[in-house]
C-alpha cells in the first residue's frame, strides 16, 4: 500500500499544483483552437474550412492556423461546457505525458520519480497544462510513445504508433518520427519504430482528400517570414532566454563546465539585447536567462546511446525552433523532457533534486497566478463592454472570444468599424480605415494587483508568449518574465463621428 501511494505521489503534487488554476478564463490562443473546435462541430472531418479573423482579415482557418485537427478533434465535444470542465478534459493527457516521462526517466536515467517531478514542475509544463492548446497532447504523445518503445519489446511497434499521433497535434510532431527511428536503430528494433511514420501519412491523406492540398505545405511560406540573420540572432536569443528562464532550473543543470556555457549564454543574450535596443536592465536579465538556458545545453553529451537519443532530441529541436515564425516559450514543451533528461543522468543528489523541484514549482506557481490575472482581465474587459450594447472590435486572444461570444462583430483590417468600436491594445489590434472618423468615450484599464513576476509587459518587454509584443511601435522581447505593474489589458471604446 504504501509502495503503490509513494509511486503516485509526483502525480498527486503536480495534478494539485493545476488544481488552483480550473477556472483560468479562455487565453491567448485557445481562442483560436475553440474556433477550430467549431468548426470540427461543423464539418468533423474539414475544421479548418471554419472562418475566423486571427490577423485582421476573415478568413479560412486554413489559411491562418498553422496546426493540424487534432485539438479541433479534442475539443468539439465539450466546447459549450463551463470552462473548469475543459481544463479538466485536458487532465488524462497531462497523466499520460508524466507517465511517459517516468517511463523515460526509469530506462535512460534510473530515476523516475525525479524525471516526473522535474518536468511536471516546471513552468514551462505547468504553464502549457493550463491552456487549451495542442502542446499537452504532443508532449504526452511524445514520452509516452517513445517511453513505451524503450520498456517494451513485443508492443514497441504500437508505441511508436503512438509516438508519431505527434504529428496530429502540431507539425513539429514530424520531429518525433526521427527520433523514434533513432532509438529503434540504437536499440535494434527499426522495423517497429518504422510504424511512427502511419499517423504523419494519415495525415498527408486526410488533407488530400478533405481539401485538396496538403497544410503543412501550405504553411510553409506561413511560417517562414523571419529568416533573416538579425532575426534569427533575435529569435535565437529569445528562445535560449525562455529555455532558461522557464525549462529546468539552473541549480540542476549546473556543472564545473557550467562556466562555458554561462559565458557563450551571457554572450548571446549580451548581444541579441543590444541588437533589439534593450535597456540596461533587460540587458542584464537577458543575460542570466540565456546562461540559464545554455546550461541546460551544457549537460548534453556523446558518451553512450542514451546521450545519443537524448542530445539529438534537443539539438533537433532547437534547429526546428529557429526556422518558426516566431519564439514562444510552450514550443519548447516537445524538447524539454530532452533537457530533463540531461540533467538527470549525472544522478544529482536527492537535496539537489529536491531544491530545483521546489523552486520551479514556486515560479511554475506565481507565473500561473499572474498569467491566470491576465486572462481574467481580457474576460472582464469583454464583459465590461458588452454591456453598453453590440459593435465592432479590434485585437484577439481571449477578448476576442468572449466579445464574439456577446454578438460583437471583429474589425476587417482597413475597413469602417461600426457605431461602436472597442481596441483591445494588448491583442494586436487590426487597424480600421484611414477614412474611419472615431470619436474616443471610454478608456478602462485592467490594473495589475498582483506582486509577483509577469508574464507579458510592454513597458518592462516581457512576453512569455512570443518575441514580439503588440503595441505602438510593436516591440522585440527576449525575456518570459520579469517584473511590471503596468496593466493587464487596456480597452478603449469609441463612437462612429458619422
Amino acid at each position: 500500500m504504501i509502495k503503490s501511494f509513494r509511486a503516485w505521489l509526483p502525480y498527486f503534487v503536480v495534478f494539485g499544483c493545476l488544481l488552483p488554476f480550473l477556472g483560468k478564463p479562455v487565453h491567448i490562443d485557445d481562442a483560436n483552437f475553440l474556433r477550430l473546435a467549431e468548426g470540427a462541430q461543423l464539418d468533423f472531418w474539414r475544421p479548418h474550412n471554419v472562418a475566423i479573423n486571427w490577423q485582421g482579415e476573415t478568413e479560412r482557418a486554413f489559411d491562418v492556423l498553422s496546426n493540424p485537427p487534432g485539438m479541433a478533434w479534442i475539443l468539439a465535444p465539450v466546447t459549450a461546457k463551463p470552462i473548469w470542465f475543459l481544463h479538466l478534459w485536458m487532465w488524462p493527457w497531462m497523466l499520460l505525458a508524466l507517465w511517459g516521462m517516468g517511463r523515460l526517466g526509469r530506462e535512460l536515467v534510473g530515476h523516475r520519480e525525479a524525471a516526473i517531478l522535474v518536468l511536471g514542475l516546471s513552468p514551462m509544463t505547468l504553464l502549457a497544462a493550463q491552456g487549451l492548446t495542442p502542446d499537452l497532447p504532443l508532449l504526452a504523445c511524445t514520452t509516452a510513445g517513445l517511453g513505451g518503445f524503450l520498456s517494451h519489446r513485443k508492443t514497441a511497434w504500437l508505441y511508436a504508433l503512438l509516438a508519431g499521433c505527434a504529428v496530429w497535434f502540431r507539425y513539429s510532431g514530424v520531429c518525433v518520427i526521427p527520433l523514434v527511428i533513432l532509438a529503434g536503430l540504437l536499440n535494434r528494433k527499426l522495423i517497429s519504430s518504422l510504424f511512427c511514420c502511419l499517423p504523419l501519412v494519415a495525415l498527408l491523406l486526410h488533407d488530400w482528400h478533405a481539401y485538396g492540398e496538403i497544410h503543412v505545405l501550405a504553411m510553409r511560406e506561413f511560417q517562414a517570414v523571419s529568416n533573416a540573420p538579425k532575426e534569427v540572432f533575435l529569435k535565437a536569443g529569445a528562445l535560449l532566454a525562455m529555455l532558461g528562464g522557464m525549462g529546468v532550473m539552473p541549480t540542476l543543470t549546473w556543472s564545473k563546465r557550467g562556466f562555458w556555457a554561462l559565458g557563450i549564454g551571457g554572450a548571446l543574450g549580451l548581444g541579441a539585447s543590444y541588437v533589439a535596443g534593450a535597456s540596461s536592465g533587460m540587458m542584464a536579465a537577458s543575460v542570466l536567462f540565456c546562461g540559464a538556458g545554455a546550461l541546460s545545453f551544457s549537460r548534453l553529451g556523446f558518451s553512450s546511446r542514451a546521450d545519443l537519443l537524448v542530445t539529438s532530441w534537443a539539438i533537433g529541436g532547437a534547429v526546428f525552433l529557429l526556422g518558426l515564425r516566431f519564439a514562444a516559450t510552450r514550443y519548447w514543451l516537445l524538447f524539454l523532457p530532452a533537457f530533463v533528461l540531461a540533467a538527470l543522468r549525472y544522478r544529482p543528489s536527492r537535496l539537489r533534486v529536491a531544491v530545483s523541484v521546489s523552486l520551479s514549482a514556486v515560479l511554475g506557481l506565481s507565473l500561473s497566478v499572474d498569467d491566470m490575472a491576465f486572462a481574467e482581465s481580457q474576460r472582464s474587459a469583454a464583459q465590461r463592454i458588452s454591456a453598453v450594447g453590440t459593435g465592432s472590435f479590434s485585437g484577439h486572444w481571449g477578448f476576442q472570444h468572449y466579445l464574439e461570444k456577446s454578438g460583437w462583430t471583429p474589425l476587417e483590417e482597413g475597413s469602417e468599424p461600426l457605431s461602436i468600436h472597442a481596441v483591445f491594445l494588448e491583442g494586436w489590434p487590426q487597424e480600421a480605415s484611414n477614412e474611419a472618423c472615431l470619436e474616443e468615450v471610454q478608456r478602462i484599464a485592467m490594473e495589475d494587483r498582483w506582486w509577483g513576476p509577469r508574464t507579458h509587459s510592454y513597458g518592462a518587454r516581457i512576453n512569455m508568449h512570443a518575441n514580439w509584443i503588440s503595441g505602438e511601435p510593436p516591440r522585440q522581447s527576449l525575456l518570459p518574465w520579469g517584473f511590471s505593474n503596468e496593466p493587464y489589458s487596456r480597452v478603449v471604446v469609441y463612437e462612429s463621428c458619422r
